[in-house]
This record gives structure tokens, C-alpha cells and sequence, in this order.
């Protein structure tokens, strides 16, 4: 992830109503890597271990290739998105260490790490104190982290692309791949999934889904080639920025947003309330004609929950379409 887009969506982040530093981080980790330059993952010898895991980019050639021996047994996860997906595919066991901002007290899986012995940052000494056997990274982690680590022999694997729903189910399958626990991670994919299609199921022909704006008080919005445009539309809403043309994070003048009119005003929250954001959107003079504001129509949805980039995230879509449809009816 370029340091460009980072900044971007800390931003518009920043913007919002004080939350726990862990949802900060995961939206960092929202953000991804640049639009349409996905990289999937082949498995070799998928059937059992040894097996190797292979990055192959769009263009059809691959990047670095992790051998496993046998199934980790000290595994450290390095990102909140593989802590969140590994916590449902291994025994607390087989972790060596999460990433810090996991045990943070408004983490989204806080109550669910308290059997894991240690905490990482991406600190290199650290994590090869723990012995790992499998480290899990993000792209944007320094590149010396990277080499540091790689120079041990430690097999390390980059997680590149956290742009889409398609993305999260990918990275869902590719732990499991490299922890061998592929079928319970496709469970984890097909409920996911399932889930999904319970709330497609419900919504309305997509000519009646309204427009929804993520916007900062400082003008900080998402639009087309986020993963907020796949959860919006999941649960039966559009993208007012995308549909306006704006790529990825953007900060727009109040004379934009003006002009998108958005049917609702999508707001992160810490823990249920409306908090300081909402308020500044009320307060704010250039917001006042939009009709979203005067009816204080705000889709009030947990940080926590918006900025995953696990399977978990299937819970933001769902929250999503429970506030847009109340009563399973119409907005």
C-alpha cells in the first residue's frame, strides 16, 4: 500500500469520532493495494505439506514462493486481518503472537485473545525471539521488516489486497492454505457468503437503493475500488462518491458533496453513539442543505466492524442493511 493512499483514508479517519487505535489501524488496513492490481495466491500440493504457496500478480508472473514442511505450529500474525481469520481456523496453541492492536480493549476480537501469549508490532528482533515457523505480513510493512526476517529462513507470507469483498475471501483461503485448515476456511468463506445472500435477498430492485456518502468533516471520502463501495452495495445502497466519479480516497470541497446529494450520511462509531462526528455534521454550515443532515439521516455503524477486512466484515453489511431497512421494507 503506497504511503499516498495510507494517507488518504487516515484522513478521512481522523476526521471521524474518536475511536480505539485499533480501528485506526484496521482501516489502514481498508486501503489495500492500488485498484485492479490484485495478487492471488496458488497453492502447490494443496492436498497436504510439504506445500508452496505462490504470489501470482495480473499480468500472469509470480512473486516470491513460500514452502511449508509440515502444518505451522508457532504461527505470528503481524496484521489484525489474519489475527481475525486465524482465531476461527487454529487453536490458540499455534499462535506465537497477534499484532498488539488485537488485545486493544475496542478490538473487534479483544475477548477472544486472552489464551494468546504474546503481542507484536512489526519489530523484526521481536518477532524472531518467538521462534515462528510462519510469519504473516502486509505489503505495507517496511521492506527491511520483510527482508530481516526472510534472511532468517522464516517462511513469511505478504498479504497484498484488501480492496473488495473477492479480496477477503481470497485472503480468507489463503490462510487456510498456509495453516492447513483449508476447509474450515472455506466454511468461514460459505457462511460468510451465505450470510450475504440472506441480505441480497432482501433488498430492493438496486433503481430504489439510496445514495450513501462516507464523509469527513474535512472532506475526506471513499469512492470507487474501496471496500466500502462492496459493503454499501451488498446491503443495498450505492456509493454516492463512487457514482460521482471519485477513485479511492478523495478529500472533496462541501460544494462536491453538495452536488451528490446523498440520501444518508455514513458515520464510524466507538460504541454505538453517534459521538462528536454526527455532531459536527449537524453543526457543520456548509452541510445544512443536505437533506441527509436536516433529517439527521446518519447510518451509525462500529469502527470496529466498517474498517475489517476479514470475514468478519460480513457483520457491517448486515448492520448496514438492518438500519437502511428497519423493518426488512423499504428505506
Amino acid at each position: 500500500m503506497s504511503s499516498r493512499h495510507a494517507g488518504r483514508w487516515l484522513g478521512w479517519l481522523a476526521a471521524l469520532a474518536p475511536v480505539a487505535l485499533a480501528a485506526g489501524i484496521m482501516a489502514v488496513l481498508w486501503t489495500g493495494a492500488e485498484p485492479g492490481h490484485s495478487v492471488t495466491t496458488e497453492v502447490e500440493a494443496a492436498s497436504g505439506f510439504p506445500r508452496t504457496l505462490v504470489e501470482t500478480f495480473p499480468d500472469g508472473s509470480t512473486g516470491r514462493r513460500v514452502t511449508l514442511a509440515a502444518p505451522p505450529r508457532r504461527i505470528v500474525s503481524a496484521l489484525m486481518a489474519t489475527d481475525e481469520i486465524l482465531l476461527d481456523l487454529v487453536p490458540p496453541e499455534r499462535i506465537a503472537a497477534l499484532c498488539y492492536l488485537s488485545e486493544k480493549q475496542n478490538a473487534l476480537i479483544a475477548d477472544r485473545v486472552k489464551s494468546v501469549k504474546a503481542f507484536v508490532d512489526t519489530d523484526p528482533e521481536r518477532i524472531i525471539a518467538l521462534r515462528p515457523d510462519l510469519v504473516f505480513l502486509a505489503s505495507f510493512t517496511k521492506q527491511e521488516t520483510k527482508e530481516m526476517l526472510q534472511n532468517t529462513g522464516i517462511p513469511v507470507f505478504t498479504f497484498h489486497c484488501f480492496d473488495s469483498l473477492a479480496d477477503i475471501r481470497r485472503n480468507v483461503l489463503t490462510v487456510g492454505a498456509a495453516v492447513g485448515e483449508d476447509e474450515k476456511a472455506k466454511a468461514l468463506v460459505a457462511d460468510m457468503d451465505r450470510r450475504l445472500a440472506a441480505v441480497a435477498a432482501a433488498r430492493p430492485p438496486r433503481d430504489q437503493w439510496p445514495a450513501v456518502l462516507a464523509f469527513g468533516h474535512d472532506g475526506w471520502v471513499a469512492g470507487k475500488h474501496t471496500t466500502l463501495t462492496d459493503l454499501l452495495e451488498a446491503a443495498g445502497a450505492r456509493n454516492a462518491a463512487a457514482e460521482a466519479g471519485v477513485e479511492g480516497h478523495t478529500q472533496l470541497s462541501v460544494e462536491k458533496v453538495l452536488t451528490m446529494a446523498p440520501d444518508y450520511l455514513l458515520v464510524m462509531t466507538g460504541a454505538g453513539a453517534m459521538g462528536p462526528q454526527g455532531g459536527g455534521l449537524l453543526a457543520h454550515p456548509g452541510l445544512a442543505g443536505l437533506k441527509a443532515v436536516r433529517e439527521k439521516r446518519f447510518l451509525m455503524v462500529d469502527a470496529n466492524l466498517l474498517s475489517c477486512v476479514s470475514h468478519h466484515v460480513v457483520k457491517a453489511v448486515e448492520e448496514i442493511a438492518r438500519q437502511l431497512r428497519p423493518q426488512g421494507g423499504q428505506p
